[in-house]
């Protein structure tokens, strides 16, 4: 496990909301910070040299993610992503951000069925894809279309995981030569960003990175 990272800068207008609507830690529910001072360290956060793991032979280059899904971390997915805590995805965007080397990728995220959109009410990864790109400083696009409704992967076992969202994904528009960074909240087997990367990959792009905020270990 790597050292804790410096609790990221906040845009004053997210200072503000904070002192209207004080976010609780996610960890163990103290008023003032999504991970207070007293969680943040015990987060399992990655060293940068064993962030990212490198996928041989696939239209996915490699996997980036901050932490592990353990303990805070993984409170913090699920904060944005079942309870509606879209404030969150501006630290856990701008923890990715500073992952982010390319300075002339584009960021797409690996998005949701339109159904599934419109039940949950939004995209989480569109959320954490938006943070990143503008705590990066990076072009923003929403290529990728989620073609078809799919299980959820949480209740799936790895061969089926792999089945299920395969073909599921295909570009809006051509991406020849272009580096993208493939963004979702979390990585468990990778099956789902390899066949978004997949579908990138047939547009013509020439590198796909995927970048999680938490991988399954």
């Amino acid at each position: 496990m790597g050292s804790a990272p410096p609790y990221p800068d906040r845009p004053r207008r997210e200072q503000l909301l904070d002192l209207l609507f004080p976010p609780l830690c996610v960890g163990c529910r103290r008023v003032g910070r999504w991970i207070c001072d007293r969680c943040w360290p015990h987060v399992e956060w990655l060293d940068p040299a064993d962030r990212t793991r490198r996928r041989a032979g696939s239209p996915l280059e490699s996997i980036t993610a901050v932490t592990n899904f353990t303990g805070s971390a993984r409170e913090a997915v699920h904060a944005l992503k079942y309870e509606g805590h879209h404030a969150i995805s501006g630290l856990m965007g701008r923890l990715m951000a500073e992952a982010v080397s390319d300075t002339d990728a584009i960021v797409v995220h690996a998005a949701l069925h339109r159904s599934r959109r419109r039940e949950r009410g939004y995209d989480q990864s569109a959320m954490l894809a938006d943070v990143i790109a503008s705590a990066g400083r990076l072009r923003r696009d929403n290529a990728l279309l989620r073609t078809r409704r799919t299980e959820q992967q949480a209740s799936l076992d790895r061969d089926r995981r792999a089945d299920n969202v395969r073909g599921a994904f295909m570009a809006r528009q051509d991406l020849t030569g272009k580096t993208i960074i493939l963004v979702d909240d979390v990585s468990t087997t990778g099956a789902t960003l390899e066949a978004a990367a997949e579908a990138l990959r047939a547009a013509g792009a020439a590198r796909v990175r995927g970048l999680v905020f938490a991988r399954a270990t």
